[in-house]
């Protein structure tokens, strides 16, 4: 249940589920809300701003499950960050939410080194109140060069709903990617993810990490590739791209986890310098109308490229994903 007094104030009520019994208390509140920090999270549990069954409580608390945990906190607005006209293609938009269809080679939010043209950036242009909800209204993510559907609050009310609806796994988001080796079954791959012991920059199944569960679907075989559909249960970094790599069908184009591969170049194809994942279906229950909402996006052109030369060396179709494929939103 969330509280909405102040745009700046976030106010959830959670009860902890029996299967997280025995890990840390910030370790779970962090994998139900990956917009904070894990070390905000400890901070907050220090301050008492959330607490455990009514009590403050240290970031080590070990959950028994059940216990009710309140988080009551502050949060800074965003209004530090620079407005900038920047054309944003929007699928759908009313009072309470945006539905943007992000390009490749966009970032979500500022960072270090990218202070501009970031989708935070344009959304603070477009909408003046954007700067009183944290950060700028965005809910979740996609990696820089992931294309595709994403959604974004535009009031206090609706930003806290669809946070709650992430953390309750409630929202639907289903992805497009071709990946290496061809694939006939449908799957699902159940491995934590964690930054990577080596190199961290990148991630990794790592079993000290956050929970992390994809489930995929072939959709078209080719010659050593497949088009599959991903759809997310949890929502961590990278989790497509790294779970496809775990089971040897690493994303095509991937320049993080499957930058050597030449695979594409013995069919004479050229590799394309991103990888090949789009976020092409979306859907959630609207904030005030309680309403199912869907929404779907075509396949940016580099994708439709690289899917027809990819076509020539077919082994499988399947002709009723191609009727149905262009841009759409609905109301159930």
């Amino acid at each position: 249940m969330a509280h909405n007094t102040l745009s700046n104030r976030f106010h959830q009520n959670i009860i902890m589920h029996p299967k997280d019994a025995g890990k840390r208390i910030d370790v779970v509140i962090n994998e139900q809300f990956e917009q904070f920090s894990r070390a905000q999270i400890q901070k907050w549990l220090k301050e008492g701003s959330i607490t455990v069954n009514g009590r403050a409580t240290k970031p080590k608390h070990i959950v028994l499950g059940d216990e009710e945990v309140e988080i009551n906190i502050e949060l800074l607005p965003t209004n530090e960050w620079i407005a900038e006209d920047i054309n944003l293609k929007i699928i759908f938009e009313d009072d309470d939410i945006i539905v943007i269809d992000k390009p490749v080679n966009m970032i979500v939010h500022p960072g270090a080194g990218n202070p501009t043209g970031t989708v935070s950036n344009a959304l603070l242009y477009r909408y003046k109140d954007q700067d009183k909800l944290p950060r700028a209204g965005i809910v979740h993510r996609l990696d820089k060069d992931t294309s595709g559907l994403m959604v974004a609050a535009k009031s206090s009310i609706a930003y806290h709903n669809l946070v709650q609806q992430l953390a309750e796994r409630k929202v639907s988001r289903k992805y497009l990617a071709i990946v290496e080796g061809e694939i006939y079954q449908q799957g699902t791959i159940n491995q934590p993810i964690g930054r990577d012991s080596t190199n961290r920059t990148k991630m990794a199944i790592n079993y000290r990490g956050k929970e992390a569960i994809t489930h995929y679907t072939p959709i078209e075989v080719y010659d050593g590739f497949t088009l599959i559909e991903c759809q997310l249960e949890t929502g961590r970094t990278h989790q497509i791209r790294v779970h496809m790599k775990s089971i040897k069908h690493p994303l095509v184009g991937d320049q993080t986890y499957n930058k050597s591969s030449t695979k594409l170049e013995k069919l004479a194809i050229t590799t394309p310098t991103r990888q090949a994942l789009h976020a092409y279906k979306l859907s959630f229950i609207h904030p005030t109308t309680a309403k199912m909402v869907k929404f779907k996006s075509k396949l940016p052109e580099d994708m439709l490229n690289l899917k027809a030369q990819l076509e020539q060396t077919v082994e499988m179709l399947d002709e009723d994903f191609e009727e149905d494929y262009y841009d759409y939103y609905e109301y159930d």
